[in-house]
Protein backbone atom coordinates (compact mmCIF):
# COMPACT_ATOMS: atom_id res chain seq x y z
CA UNK A 1 0.00 0.00 0.00
CA UNK A 2 2.97 2.08 0.00
CA UNK A 3 3.92 4.68 -2.50
CA UNK A 4 6.43 7.43 -3.33
CA UNK A 5 5.41 10.58 -4.95
CA UNK A 6 7.85 13.41 -6.37
CA UNK A 7 7.86 17.13 -8.36
CA UNK A 8 10.56 19.02 -9.03
CA UNK A 9 11.85 22.80 -8.20
CA UNK A 10 12.17 24.89 -10.96
CA UNK A 11 14.66 27.41 -12.11
CA UNK A 12 12.98 30.88 -14.08
CA UNK A 13 15.21 31.42 -17.05
CA UNK A 14 13.32 34.28 -18.38
CA UNK A 15 10.79 36.99 -16.63
CA UNK A 16 12.58 37.40 -13.24
CA UNK A 17 10.50 39.40 -11.13
CA UNK A 18 7.93 40.33 -13.89
CA UNK A 19 5.24 38.05 -13.27
CA UNK A 20 3.99 39.98 -10.62
CA UNK A 21 3.48 42.83 -13.38
CA UNK A 22 1.67 41.09 -15.64
CA UNK A 23 4.22 39.77 -17.87
CA UNK A 24 4.95 36.38 -19.29
CA UNK A 25 7.62 33.91 -18.07
CA UNK A 26 9.67 31.40 -19.17
CA UNK A 27 10.78 28.59 -16.43
CA UNK A 28 12.32 24.93 -16.36
CA UNK A 29 11.72 22.37 -14.03
CA UNK A 30 14.96 20.89 -12.78
CA UNK A 31 16.56 17.50 -11.68
CA UNK A 32 16.38 18.33 -8.05
CA UNK A 33 12.83 17.10 -6.50
CA UNK A 34 10.40 16.88 -3.38
CA UNK A 35 9.66 13.40 -2.59
CA UNK A 36 6.79 12.21 0.10
CA UNK A 37 6.48 8.12 0.74
CA UNK A 38 3.88 7.57 2.26
CA UNK A 39 0.42 5.16 3.34
CA UNK A 40 -2.42 5.44 4.00
CA UNK A 41 -4.49 4.55 7.49
CA UNK A 42 -7.78 4.56 8.70
CA UNK A 43 -7.82 6.97 11.39
CA UNK A 44 -8.12 9.73 9.49
CA UNK A 45 -4.52 11.19 10.75
CA UNK A 46 -1.98 12.67 8.92
CA UNK A 47 1.82 12.16 10.22
CA UNK A 48 4.79 13.67 7.93
CA UNK A 49 8.13 12.95 9.16
CA UNK A 50 10.11 15.69 7.79
CA UNK A 51 13.82 13.96 7.54
CA UNK A 52 15.77 16.50 6.41
CA UNK A 53 14.40 19.13 9.39
CA UNK A 54 14.09 16.12 12.12
CA UNK A 55 10.44 16.99 12.30
CA UNK A 56 6.92 15.77 12.26
CA UNK A 57 3.66 17.43 11.51
CA UNK A 58 0.62 15.61 12.95
CA UNK A 59 -3.30 16.42 12.72
CA UNK A 60 -6.47 15.07 11.68
CA UNK A 61 -7.96 15.43 8.43
CA UNK A 62 -11.15 16.52 10.49
CA UNK A 63 -9.75 19.55 11.95
CA UNK A 64 -8.16 21.95 9.43
CA UNK A 65 -8.26 25.05 10.86
CA UNK A 66 -4.84 26.91 9.88
CA UNK A 67 -2.65 27.04 12.78
CA UNK A 68 0.06 28.91 11.62
CA UNK A 69 0.81 30.84 8.35
CA UNK A 70 1.33 29.60 5.21
CA UNK A 71 -0.18 25.78 6.93
CA UNK A 72 0.17 24.26 3.31
CA UNK A 73 -0.20 20.61 4.39
CA UNK A 74 -3.52 21.77 5.86
CA UNK A 75 -4.51 24.13 2.88
CA UNK A 76 -4.03 21.36 0.33
CA UNK A 77 -6.30 19.11 1.67
CA UNK A 78 -8.87 21.65 1.98
CA UNK A 79 -8.34 22.64 -1.68
CA UNK A 80 -8.74 19.07 -2.74
CA UNK A 81 -11.93 18.91 -0.90
CA UNK A 82 -13.65 22.15 -2.09
CA UNK A 83 -12.43 20.82 -5.68
CA UNK A 84 -14.39 17.48 -4.78
CA UNK A 85 -12.18 15.12 -3.80
CA UNK A 86 -13.28 13.08 -1.01
CA UNK A 87 -10.57 12.63 1.17
CA UNK A 88 -11.69 9.67 3.72
CA UNK A 89 -8.17 8.26 4.60
CA UNK A 90 -5.33 10.10 6.73
CA UNK A 91 -1.57 9.59 5.31
CA UNK A 92 1.76 8.47 7.31
CA UNK A 93 4.74 10.03 5.21
CA UNK A 94 8.15 10.93 5.31
CA UNK A 95 9.03 13.88 3.31
CA UNK A 96 12.62 14.84 2.23
CA UNK A 97 14.44 17.21 -0.52
CA UNK A 98 17.20 17.32 -2.77
CA UNK A 99 16.23 20.88 -3.49
CA UNK A 100 17.92 23.67 -2.08
CA UNK A 101 15.37 25.52 0.34
CA UNK A 102 14.69 28.97 0.87
CA UNK A 103 17.47 29.94 -2.06
CA UNK A 104 15.14 30.68 -5.17
CA UNK A 105 14.58 27.55 -6.98
CA UNK A 106 10.77 27.16 -5.28
CA UNK A 107 11.06 24.44 -3.03
CA UNK A 108 7.79 25.10 -1.28
CA UNK A 109 5.48 24.98 -4.28
CA UNK A 110 7.49 21.64 -5.31
CA UNK A 111 6.36 19.97 -1.64
CA UNK A 112 2.79 21.46 -2.09
CA UNK A 113 2.34 19.70 -4.89
CA UNK A 114 4.46 16.57 -3.96
CA UNK A 115 2.09 16.72 -0.93
CA UNK A 116 -1.13 17.53 -3.28
CA UNK A 117 -0.50 14.15 -5.20
CA UNK A 118 0.43 12.13 -2.22
CA UNK A 119 -2.98 13.14 -0.14
CA UNK A 120 -4.29 12.00 -3.81
CA UNK A 121 -2.66 8.81 -4.01
CA UNK A 122 -3.28 7.74 -0.41
CA UNK A 123 -7.17 7.87 -1.27
CA UNK A 124 -7.38 5.96 -4.18
CA UNK A 125 -6.80 8.84 -7.13
CA UNK A 126 -4.71 9.03 -9.68
CA UNK A 127 -3.00 12.35 -10.22
CA UNK A 128 -4.85 14.71 -12.29
CA UNK A 129 -4.27 16.66 -15.49
CA UNK A 130 -0.83 18.04 -14.09
CA UNK A 131 -2.06 21.74 -14.93
CA UNK A 132 -5.09 20.95 -12.99
CA UNK A 133 -2.21 19.68 -10.27
CA UNK A 134 -0.83 23.44 -10.33
CA UNK A 135 -4.01 25.41 -9.79
CA UNK A 136 -4.42 23.52 -6.96
CA UNK A 137 -1.31 24.37 -5.66
CA UNK A 138 -1.56 27.82 -6.38
CA UNK A 139 -5.01 28.10 -4.56
CA UNK A 140 -3.32 26.20 -1.87
CA UNK A 141 -0.77 28.39 -1.64
CA UNK A 142 -1.33 31.50 -2.52
CA UNK A 143 -5.62 31.97 -2.65
CA UNK A 144 -5.99 30.72 0.56
CA UNK A 145 -3.42 32.56 2.50
CA UNK A 146 -5.17 35.97 0.57
CA UNK A 147 -0.92 35.94 0.10
CA UNK A 148 0.01 38.15 -3.31
CA UNK A 149 2.45 36.02 -6.21
CA UNK A 150 2.26 34.56 -9.37
CA UNK A 151 1.12 31.44 -10.71
CA UNK A 152 4.86 30.44 -12.10
CA UNK A 153 6.15 28.50 -9.23
CA UNK A 154 2.74 26.14 -8.80
CA UNK A 155 2.52 25.71 -12.67
CA UNK A 156 6.29 24.73 -13.36
CA UNK A 157 6.96 22.57 -10.73
CA UNK A 158 3.72 20.85 -11.26
CA UNK A 159 3.77 20.40 -15.01
CA UNK A 160 7.29 20.18 -15.88
CA UNK A 161 9.84 20.34 -18.90
CA UNK A 162 10.41 24.02 -20.11
CA UNK A 163 6.86 26.70 -20.40
CA UNK A 164 5.93 29.67 -20.90
CA UNK A 165 3.45 30.90 -18.75
CA UNK A 166 0.85 34.35 -19.41
CA UNK A 167 -1.00 34.88 -16.18
CA UNK A 168 -2.98 37.77 -17.52
CA UNK A 169 -5.60 38.65 -19.27
CA UNK A 170 -6.16 34.89 -18.76
CA UNK A 171 -3.58 31.58 -18.26
CA UNK A 172 -1.81 30.43 -21.30
CA UNK A 173 0.73 27.84 -20.78
CA UNK A 174 2.90 26.00 -23.57
CA UNK A 175 4.93 23.44 -23.29
CA UNK A 176 8.52 24.25 -25.45
CA UNK A 177 11.07 21.89 -26.51
CA UNK A 178 13.87 20.73 -24.44
CA UNK A 179 16.81 23.02 -24.21
CA UNK A 180 19.69 20.94 -24.77
CA UNK A 181 23.07 20.27 -22.14
CA UNK A 182 22.83 20.76 -18.27
CA UNK A 183 22.83 23.32 -16.33
CA UNK A 184 24.64 24.03 -12.82
CA UNK A 185 22.74 24.99 -10.07
CA UNK A 186 25.36 26.96 -7.60
CA UNK A 187 24.15 27.77 -3.75
CA UNK A 188 25.52 30.97 -2.89
CA UNK A 189 25.25 30.55 0.60
CA UNK A 190 23.73 33.98 0.93
CA UNK A 191 20.12 34.05 2.41
CA UNK A 192 17.35 35.75 0.23
CA UNK A 193 16.43 39.17 1.02
CA UNK A 194 12.88 38.56 -0.48
CA UNK A 195 11.08 41.68 1.93
CA UNK A 196 13.87 44.08 1.09
CA UNK A 197 14.14 43.02 -3.42
CA UNK A 198 10.13 43.41 -3.45
CA UNK A 199 10.24 46.80 -2.22
CA UNK A 200 12.48 48.07 -4.55
CA UNK A 201 11.89 45.87 -7.47
CA UNK A 202 7.86 45.53 -7.61
CA UNK A 203 6.67 48.51 -5.26
CA UNK A 204 8.77 51.10 -7.78
CA UNK A 205 7.26 49.25 -10.51
CA UNK A 206 4.00 49.29 -9.46
CA UNK A 207 4.35 52.95 -9.06
CA UNK A 208 5.70 53.51 -12.05
CA UNK A 209 2.66 52.02 -13.88
CA UNK A 210 0.45 54.14 -11.81
CA UNK A 211 1.78 57.37 -12.19
CA UNK A 212 1.67 56.49 -16.23
CA UNK A 213 -2.10 55.66 -15.74
CA UNK A 214 -2.66 59.05 -14.64
CA UNK A 215 -2.02 60.44 -18.20
CA UNK A 216 -2.80 57.32 -20.04
CA UNK A 217 -5.20 54.95 -18.72
CA UNK A 218 -4.71 51.80 -20.58
CA UNK A 219 -0.67 51.84 -20.00
CA UNK A 220 -0.26 47.96 -20.07
CA UNK A 221 3.14 46.55 -19.71
CA UNK A 222 2.97 44.00 -22.41
CA UNK A 223 2.26 46.38 -25.36
CA UNK A 224 4.31 49.23 -23.68
CA UNK A 225 6.37 51.52 -26.00
CA UNK A 226 10.20 50.78 -25.66
CA UNK A 227 10.80 55.08 -24.65
CA UNK A 228 9.65 55.39 -21.08
CA UNK A 229 7.43 58.68 -20.95
CA UNK A 230 9.01 61.56 -19.94
CA UNK A 231 6.58 62.24 -16.44
CA UNK A 232 8.95 59.63 -15.27
CA UNK A 233 12.09 60.63 -12.69
CA UNK A 234 15.62 59.43 -13.80
CA UNK A 235 15.40 56.45 -11.73
CA UNK A 236 11.80 55.73 -12.72
CA UNK A 237 12.85 55.96 -16.28
CA UNK A 238 15.69 53.29 -15.71
CA UNK A 239 13.43 51.24 -14.11
CA UNK A 240 10.94 51.25 -16.75
CA UNK A 241 13.76 50.63 -19.59
CA UNK A 242 15.03 47.50 -18.05
CA UNK A 243 11.33 46.13 -17.59
CA UNK A 244 10.72 46.51 -21.18
CA UNK A 245 14.08 45.23 -22.30
CA UNK A 246 13.62 42.32 -19.91
CA UNK A 247 10.19 41.95 -21.54
CA UNK A 248 11.48 41.45 -24.99
CA UNK A 249 14.56 39.36 -24.06
CA UNK A 250 11.84 37.18 -23.09
CA UNK A 251 10.24 37.05 -26.83
CA UNK A 252 13.75 36.79 -28.78
CA UNK A 253 14.37 33.43 -26.04
CA UNK A 254 11.00 32.49 -27.32
CA UNK A 255 12.62 32.76 -30.67
CA UNK A 256 15.13 30.69 -29.99
CA UNK A 257 13.18 27.93 -28.52
CA UNK A 258 11.31 27.44 -31.38
CA UNK A 259 13.69 27.53 -33.88
CA UNK A 260 14.63 24.12 -35.89
CA UNK A 261 18.46 24.41 -34.94
CA UNK A 262 18.65 25.92 -31.30
CA UNK A 263 21.25 28.80 -30.72
CA UNK A 264 22.79 27.70 -27.54
CA UNK A 265 25.45 30.92 -27.69
CA UNK A 266 22.85 33.22 -28.71
CA UNK A 267 20.61 32.05 -25.51
CA UNK A 268 23.28 31.97 -23.23
CA UNK A 269 24.19 35.66 -24.38
CA UNK A 270 20.24 36.69 -23.34
CA UNK A 271 20.24 34.68 -19.92
CA UNK A 272 23.17 37.45 -19.31
CA UNK A 273 22.03 39.92 -20.73
CA UNK A 274 18.76 39.21 -18.17
CA UNK A 275 21.05 39.00 -15.06
CA UNK A 276 22.81 42.04 -15.99
CA UNK A 277 19.57 44.25 -15.90
CA UNK A 278 18.30 41.71 -12.82
CA UNK A 279 21.53 43.19 -11.47
CA UNK A 280 22.06 47.12 -11.94
CA UNK A 281 18.58 48.33 -12.70
CA UNK A 282 16.29 45.68 -10.24
CA UNK A 283 19.44 45.48 -8.09
CA UNK A 284 18.18 42.09 -7.49
CA UNK A 285 21.92 40.28 -7.31
CA UNK A 286 24.80 40.51 -5.07
CA UNK A 287 28.20 41.52 -5.48
CA UNK A 288 29.20 37.25 -4.88
CA UNK A 289 27.17 36.28 -7.20
CA UNK A 290 27.87 38.89 -9.98
CA UNK A 291 31.75 38.01 -9.13
CA UNK A 292 30.77 34.24 -9.53
CA UNK A 293 28.93 34.61 -12.96
CA UNK A 294 31.92 36.43 -14.36
CA UNK A 295 34.44 34.04 -13.14
CA UNK A 296 31.75 31.34 -14.84
CA UNK A 297 31.81 33.24 -18.33
CA UNK A 298 35.69 33.53 -18.58
CA UNK A 299 35.77 29.38 -17.76
CA UNK A 300 33.72 29.20 -20.84
CA UNK A 301 30.22 28.97 -19.71
CA UNK A 302 27.84 30.47 -22.18
CA UNK A 303 25.52 32.68 -19.72
CA UNK A 304 23.86 32.53 -16.63
CA UNK A 305 21.40 34.71 -14.11
CA UNK A 306 20.19 34.56 -10.60
CA UNK A 307 17.29 32.86 -9.90
CA UNK A 308 14.49 33.62 -7.38
CA UNK A 309 13.00 36.55 -5.70
CA UNK A 310 17.14 37.84 -5.50
CA UNK A 311 19.36 39.04 -2.45
CA UNK A 312 21.11 35.84 -2.47
CA UNK A 313 19.79 32.21 -2.92
CA UNK A 314 21.02 30.50 -6.26
CA UNK A 315 21.78 31.11 -9.58
CA UNK A 316 22.28 29.51 -12.74
CA UNK A 317 25.21 28.39 -14.94
CA UNK A 318 24.70 27.77 -18.59
CA UNK A 319 27.82 25.53 -20.16
CA UNK A 320 26.65 22.45 -21.49
CA UNK A 321 30.17 21.61 -22.73
CA UNK A 322 32.01 21.95 -19.70
CA UNK A 323 29.47 21.75 -16.84
CA UNK A 324 32.58 19.45 -14.98
CA UNK A 325 34.69 22.58 -15.06
CA UNK A 326 32.50 24.81 -13.73
CA UNK A 327 31.77 22.73 -10.73
CA UNK A 328 35.04 22.56 -9.77
CA UNK A 329 35.45 26.09 -10.23
CA UNK A 330 32.48 26.75 -7.55
CA UNK A 331 34.26 24.50 -5.18
CA UNK A 332 37.01 26.14 -5.20
CA UNK A 333 35.31 29.34 -4.48
CA UNK A 334 33.49 27.46 -1.56
CA UNK A 335 30.70 27.34 -3.46
CA UNK A 336 28.07 24.05 -3.47
CA UNK A 337 26.64 23.68 -6.76
CA UNK A 338 24.56 20.58 -9.20
CA UNK A 339 24.18 19.90 -12.69
CA UNK A 340 21.10 19.67 -13.40
CA UNK A 341 18.66 18.68 -16.52
CA UNK A 342 15.31 19.77 -17.03
CA UNK A 343 13.14 17.40 -15.75
CA UNK A 344 9.81 16.02 -15.91
CA UNK A 345 6.84 17.28 -13.49
CA UNK A 346 5.21 15.35 -10.69
CA UNK A 347 4.87 11.65 -11.24
CA UNK A 348 4.96 8.37 -9.08
CA UNK A 349 7.83 6.93 -8.48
Amino acid sequence: MSFTVSTPGRICLFGEHQDYLGLPVIAAAISKRFYFRGKPNNDRMVRIKLLDLNEQVEFSIDELNYTKPRDYFKSAIRVLQQRGFSIEHGVDAEAWSEIPQRAGVSSSSAMTNAWLSCVLRANGYDLPDLQTLGSMSFAAEVIEFNEPGGMMDQYSTAIGGTIYLESQPELIIDSLSTIPGTFILVDSNQPKDTIGILKFARNNRLDIATEIREIDPDFDWQVAEKNPPSILSSESKELYSGTIRNRDILVEALQILGAGEFDANAFGKLLSEHHQILSQTLRVSTPLIDSMLEKCLSAGALGGKIVGSGGGGCFIVYAPDNPEKIISLMAANGLKSWTVEVDQGARVE
